[in-house]
């Protein structure tokens, strides 16, 4: 399912299944928070030749620069999952340590569907193995 104009759509089979990983970096500059992040990427993505939709997303956001954030900075793990609703929902707000914790737990199952995709988009992905976004990057990967 996707939404068209407010409308839940079932995906076609010809439009092309793209799930996006990855934070926030911190950074408030590019979007506000990531409904618009992925709501601009799936306005982008519904212009390629044929569609394509956001159908899964695993995202982790924090108040800070990630690069510097201390483990118990407030942050929130943002998913996707468009077998059962197509908006973005927080799954989780608390430390950024218990964000990435499930978000690596997130990762493991997500990495078990990434052939089922046909596109991977990272924005500022913890690609480290063990990191939140490790898993289904070495999928797409292989």
């Amino acid at each position: 399912m996707y939404v068209d104009r407010g409308v839940r759509v079932p995906i076609p089979a010809s439009r092309r299944r793209v799930v996006v990983v990855g934070s926030s970096g911190g950074s408030t500059v590019l979007f506000q928070t990531p409904e618009e992040l992925l709501r601009d990427l799936g306005e982008q993505l519904a212009l390629v030749s044929g569609g394509a939709a956001v159908v899964a997303a695993q995202f982790v956001c924090c108040e800070h620069a990630l690069d510097g954030a201390h483990p118990h900075a407030s942050a929130a793990l943002w998913i996707v999952d468009a077998s059962v609703k197509p908006e973005a929902e927080c799954v989780l707000r608390g430390e950024l340590r218990q964000v990435n914790e499930r978000a690596r737990e997130l990762d493991a199952l997500l990495k078990q569907s990434v052939s089922g995709f046909d596109a991977v988009v990272a924005v500022s992905a913890d690609a480290r193995a063990g990191g939140a976004n490790g898993g289904v990057l070495r999928a797409a990967g292989t």
